[in-house]
């Protein structure tokens, strides 16, 4: 999907997350409720390996959260108390007589009752998974990462306003027809395309993970240098980073941009900002997904075939170009990502752009649940995913895989969508999900509202799954 640059190259938008804060009043006597902790002895280290105490991170983070349970179970007590005190002057006892306290008192018990049912959910997941991280312990394999800054994330396991869980968050996961794509079935990342920092630090905090790749959008016209400040941070946070690296103008749009043909490349009309980037990966050092010039099987990008002067033959020289001159310049830590757009009828075939397996380790897939904002409606994986996944192994047999871009339009539906592409996706051998967290032509964010977050959440701590925290760990997947 295309995105706007800021003069940085990097995009740059604004998405809000806001949580109502609700102030009680302060009552003379309000007595302390015993609440018990949730999951006791959930944060000890299991084992003394040093990936084991990694993975076991996330059983601390739901020791944080049950932290926040009981702060509001107590405020819910307070209030109720405060509802039922003889004081004529407190103000809710006098918006209770202004014929409010019947919905107030109920707000309370609803939410007492949800925050009991999360302690116990707590509880639960946290000792299931203390023996899913001694189980992967003995078999060296891994579990999740790190959780988000802050140890901590809003209302973890919540749902919606009625409380009520996604009712597909343990599916059966049935794989798509047999691929010859890479048999490799190492845990795979989570991750997520944003904004910028700010957008990405808001919706960790309210899925309750770190991403394991971050994805940051950069194009020819306004990122005459490589985005080092946010490929530092992205290591320092223990992901790796995944940039849309393309070839025109973002702030102009639209595919007739004769600077930006792919002759122009092949003639080396921008060896210089090529090589300056090839020059400043190799300087970073650690390793760096570039997907040069995605969604080509398209027809709405200036480096498609088919419009702009554009041949599918230039657009593989193309790519074997830049490929090239990063290799003069010694960027080896480049990891080059070929990435079309779903094939869903109509639309240049894949394999007519494929530039060739020495000049690729990986491929990927970018498509879109666009529900009832496109005539179609509403697509499962097998109507988005599983028909180019097969193409995928017939084009890069034995190439690793991985969904570059995805996202769900809002519906009631859409937290049990989530939980199908993750679980589909692994089945499929897919390593890695990069979630299009923006809200652009519609909210595809995973972040969307409780609901989703929830789901998301419980999927991407799932065995065979790994999130941000531990750079060495996620670098080592490329």
């Amino acid at each position: 999907m295309g995105l706007r640059a800021s003069a940085t190259g990097v995009l740059v938008g604004t998405v809000g997350l806001l949580m109502p804060t609700v102030a009680f009043p302060t009552t003379a006597a309000v007595p302390e409720v015993d609440i018990p902790a949730a999951g006791a002895g959930a944060g000890q280290t299991v084992g003394k390996s040093r990936t084991l105490r990694t993975k076991v991170r996330t059983v601390k983070r739901h020791n944080a959260g049950a932290a926040g349970y009981r702060a509001r179970a107590r405020a819910v007590v307070r209030h109720r108390i405060v509802l039922r005190a003889p004081d004529a002057d407190n103000p809710i006892i006098a918006t209770a007589r202004a014929a409010r306290v019947g919905k107030a008192r109920q707000s309370a018990r609803r939410a007492a009752a949800r925050s009991a049912v999360h302690r116990a959910v707590v509880r639960s997941s946290a000792a299931a998974r203390r023996k899913a991280a001694r189980k992967l312990a003995a078999k060296g394999g891994s579990a999740v990462g790190a959780p988000a800054a802050g140890g901590s994330f809003t209302w973890p396991g919540d749902t919606g306003p009625d409380g009520n869980l996604p009712a597909s968050l343990s599916p059966t996961a049935p794989a798509s027809p047999p691929t010859a794509l890479g048999a490799d079935r190492r845990a795979a990342v989570v991750g997520l395309n944003v904004w910028d920092e700010d957008s990405w630090d808001r919706a960790e905090s309210q899925l309750g993970f770190r991403a394991g790749v971050v994805g940051l959008f950069a194009d020819f016209a306004h990122a005459p240098d490589f985005p080092r400040r946010m490929a530092d941070l992205i290591v320092e946070r223990g992901g790796s980073p995944l940039i849309a690296w393309e070839p025109w103008d973002s702030w102009t749009g639209g595919v007739d941009q004769p600077d930006y043909r792919l002759r122009s490349i092949i003639a080396g009309e921008h060896d210089g900002l090529i090589r300056r980037w090839a020059a400043q990966v190799d300087d970073f050092g650690h390793k760096v997904l570039i997907r040069f010039a995605p969604e080509m099987n398209g027809d709405w990008r200036p480096w498609s075939p088919g419009v702009n002067g554009n041949t599918a033959a230039q657009y593989s020289a193309a790519w074997r170009h830049v490929v090239g001159l990063f290799a003069q310049e010694g960027a080896h830590n480049a990891v080059w990502v070929w990435n079309p757009i779903v094939e869903s009828g109509g639309q240049l075939p894949m394999a007519e752009v494929y530039p060739g397996d020495d000049v690729v380790d990986l491929v990927a897939l970018d498509g879109y649940n666009w529900g009832s904002t496109r005539s179609w409606g509403w697509q499962g994986y097998d109507d988005v995913f599983a028909p180019s996944v097969a193409a995928l192994g017939r084009i890069a047999p034995g190439k690793p895989w991985l969904i570059a871009e995805v996202g769900c339009a809002p519906g009631g539906g859409k937290a049990d969508w989530i939980v199908e592409l993750f679980a589909r996706a692994r089945a499929d051998g897919a390593r890695a999900v990069v979630w299009f967290e923006f809200d652009k032509e519609t909210d595809w964010r995973l972040s969307e509202n409780r609901s989703t977050s929830a789901a998301a959440r419980e999927s991407a701590t799932r065995d065979g799954w790994l999130t941000g925290g531990d750079h060495a760990l996620i670098e080592s997947q490329w």
